[in-house]
């Protein structure tokens, strides 16, 4: 079980379409190990979500694709 206060990193959302309108946001991990990130203003179609982040000196990435409607 991952100490959720030791996980450090970050959440890019990377728009192909148009990387002017990239954002960037700080991983916070709550005690559910889980982050609520809000869509509403985000731009509706294709995005890319890029996770880096480390727990214990140990370095984790992933990458997904997701569709804003």
């Amino acid at each position: 079980v991952y100490k959720y206060k030791d996980i450090l990193g970050s959440i890019h959302l990377y728009r192909p379409a148009n990387e002017k309108k990239d954002i960037i946001l700080t991983l916070q991990i709550d005690s559910t190990n889980s982050q609520y990130i809000g869509l509403t203003s985000v731009e509706k179609g294709l995005w890319k979500v890029k996770l880096d982040w480390s727990y214990n000196k140990i370095e984790y990435f992933s990458e997904l694709t997701i569709m804003v409607e």
